[in-house]
């Protein structure tokens, strides 16, 4: 059997659920908030796909940031690479 890949650990999945429980919100719901399929919506918190866009839309419809851990680490490396430009720029304009 083949292992599949999972974008999340299996105690960020419980949190999630556990919050779109507590706030009343099903899959069919955020599908519908975000312009998305269910399925989409499904796997993206089961940990099967990787998509920021939806990820971030959960995130603003609960509330709650932090709760997929990629969106953090692409917004940190997205503030880094535009302090890396705004430094070259510097540089190349010699002051």
């Amino acid at each position: 059997m083949i292992a599949q890949k999972r974008y999340l650990k299996k105690r960020e999945i419980s949190k999630i659920k556990k919050l779109l429980k507590e706030r009343g919100f099903t899959y069919n719901d955020l599908a519908e908030l975000l312009g998305k399929s269910h399925w989409a919506i499904k796997n993206v918190v089961n940990g099967y796909t990787y998509s920021y866009g939806i990820a971030k839309g959960i995130e603003k419809a609960l509330g709650v940031e932090g709760l997929f851990p990629y969106v953090r680490e692409m917004e940190e490396r997205e503030e880094r690479r535009k302090l890396a430009i705004e430094m070259a720029r510097k540089n190349l304009k010699g002051g």
